[in-house]
């Protein structure tokens, strides 16, 4: 789904299915489980179930294109691709892993 901050709530939030979002525009802040991580256009963001997270930006609008899934959807995933992540990190971290961006 595309989002933008028009069609946001701006509401601290979580829910029961996974999610990754890649950012159009530069300077998103996004609040996950009591952190702030600002983030570039191109980043692509993993969002488990229970984080409890909110996109803002100080000025001007966002964009992202949001990719929700669930967990049964994940875990087959996560068999996939077996012994080349660290599964248990991304799933059992305070916050979810650090986002990974076209621009690094």
């Amino acid at each position: 789904r595309f989002i933008n901050s028009v069609t946001e709530r701006n509401v601290l939030h979580y829910h029961d299915y996974f999610e990754f979002f890649l950012t159009q525009t530069d300077g998103i802040e996004h609040h996950v489980n009591g952190t702030c991580e600002t983030l570039r256009s191109g980043a692509l963001v993993f969002v488990r179930p229970k984080d409890v997270h909110i996109y803002t930006k100080e000025s001007g609008s966002y964009s992202f294109i949001n990719f929700a899934f669930c967990a049964e959807l994940a875990d087959d995933v996560f068999t996939f691709l077996g012994k080349e992540i660290d599964i248990e990190k991304m799933l059992k971290s305070a916050t979810p892993p650090p986002n990974f961006s076209a621009k690094d």
